[in-house]
């Protein structure tokens, strides 16, 4: 295995070498992730939502990237809760079911995502009503030209980053638009909690206090397998692209209980011989509901094989707490992952360099 990327004098309790690899100041950003929350909860109620959108039987959350992975997040939230059907669409090509039923929710970061401003502008087309959640660009000047209703993002830093807000807008929405319970005392209790982690987890608590730390540490050089489970599958899915773009590494991410009907096989000496997996398990406390535990047999499967894995609980009574104190946790493991590996979270080159290939990316 090439370990060549990794300095094994790297000391995640240094702030002289955190300052040197961070240079974007991340740990800033993920330090102030309830001061962003607060902002988007308070910004986000101020805007007004016309009436009428109540009425749709059908929402369509519309985005790419770190500007999507928060309709999943919701979606996954209010499965049991919300009274009408959601849907993620990370695509340029809208569904043939949309139609003028459909309360379509337009979210880009940037407002220049190339597929979501060719699905806003067929939504329209069809007769849509259309919300956008942005902090600008061209959909910000479609959406006034057209007199929509806007959530602003209000927020400098990476897309990723901006997850509080991209987050809060959507909840905000459904909220108001009665198509959730009232969220108010959640969110509130939801940001006190997010402040009491960021204490235990930013980078000034030394590794041996440091959950998160203690997690990136044991991860070192191998593949990160990630699974989540009922509100935390697309939790799953946001550590696994915080890995990729924090981290710079390969990582993948599973849900169960689906994953013991096909992935699971794949668990044998022969294959994990190749590579080194470190499976974490994202386990809800809804997981008691169930007379069944998913991950139960699974551990011991892991622990007779040998393949370690760390079992990822939360104690909080608010789902909502639940899903957004993981997200946080996930992405403080991705960005000490990164700094282990001496390389600076915050740019995307790549990624920045294949969007320039397109316009209005």
């Amino acid at each position: 295995m090439d370990k060549s990327n990794i300095d094994p004098t790297n000391n995640l309790d240094s702030i002289e070498t955190i300052l040197s690899v961070d240079s974007t100041g991340m740990r800033e950003r993920l330090a102030d992730f309830h001061l962003q929350c607060g902002s988007a909860w308070a910004k986000s109620n101020k805007n007004e939502l016309p009436p009428e959108y109540s009425k749709f039987k059908q929402i369509a959350i519309v985005g790419m990237g770190g500007s999507a992975i928060s309709g999943n997040l919701v979606k996954d939230l209010f499965r049991y809760q919300s009274n009408i059907p959601i849907s993620v669409i990370r695509s340029s090509i809208l569904p043939t079911w949309v139609n003028d039923e459909t309360l379509v929710i337009a979210c880009s970061y940037s407002g220049n995502t190339k597929e979501t401003l060719t699905i806003f502008d067929d939504a329209i087309r069809r007769g849509c009503r259309v919300i956008c959640s942005t902090s600008g660009g061209i959909l910000q000047e479609k959406s006034d030209s057209l007199n929509l209703p806007s959530l602003s993002i209000d927020f400098t830093g990476e897309p990723r980053s901006a997850i509080g807000y991209s987050f809060l807008n959507l909840v905000s929405i459904l909220d108001r638009l009665g198509f959730i319970p009232s969220q108010h005392t959640y969110v509130t209790s939801t940001i006190e909690q997010l402040k009491i982690n960021s204490e235990n987890w930013n980078h000034k608590v030394p590794t041996k206090s440091n959950y998160a730390k203690q997690i990136a540490t044991r991860i070192g050089y191998s593949l990160p397998i990630i699974i989540g489970y009922d509100i935390f599958e697309s939790v799953a899915r946001r550590w696994k692209t915080q890995f990729n773009e924090n981290s710079k590494s390969i990582a993948i991410w599973e849900a169960m209980p689906e994953f013991l009907h096909n992935s699971v096989e794949s668990f044998q000496p022969t294959t994990y011989s190749t590579f080194f997996p470190m499976v974490i398990l994202l386990e809800p406390q809804t997981v008691k509901q169930y007379q069944d535990n998913p991950f139960m047999d699974f551990v011991k499967y892991l622990q007779g094989i040998h393949v370690p894995y760390e079992l990822v609980k939360v104690e909080q009574i608010n789902t909502m707490a639940q899903v957004l104190s993981i997200v946080q946790l996930g992405d403080y493991v991705s960005y000490y992952l990164a700094l282990l590996k001496n390389i600076d979270p915050g740019p995307v080159g790549i990624i920045e360099i294949l969007k320039s290939k397109k316009t209005n990316y």
